[in-house]
């Protein structure tokens, strides 16, 4: 039984450990998210400059705007089973 305590001990501890990771690791996804989309932006913008049709990049734009915050939704939920499946 005591070793079933301490077995229990340190999942909870390694549990807990990478619980408090999680914030940050959530920040950084964000601060990431900005970064790909300014970076979006900017391509999008050279492009528009090399050429007259800005209307065609716009398009290719929007998607992509559109699919980070689903990618950083999904990064949570991976990483919040992965504190839950021990």
């Amino acid at each position: 039984m005591a070793l079933h305590s301490r077995v229990k001990s340190s999942i909870l501890a390694v549990k807990s450990e990478r619980l408090q990771q999680v914030p940050a690791l959530e920040q950084e996804l964000e601060e990431k998210d900005g970064l790909i989309a300014e970076l979006v932006e900017q391509l999008v913008a050279a492009r528009e400059s090399a050429t007259s049709s800005s209307s065609q990049y716009q398009e290719e734009l929007a998607p992509v705007k559109s699919v980070h915050p689903f990618w950083m939704f999904y990064i949570v939920l991976v990483l919040f089973l992965l504190f839950y499946a021990l």
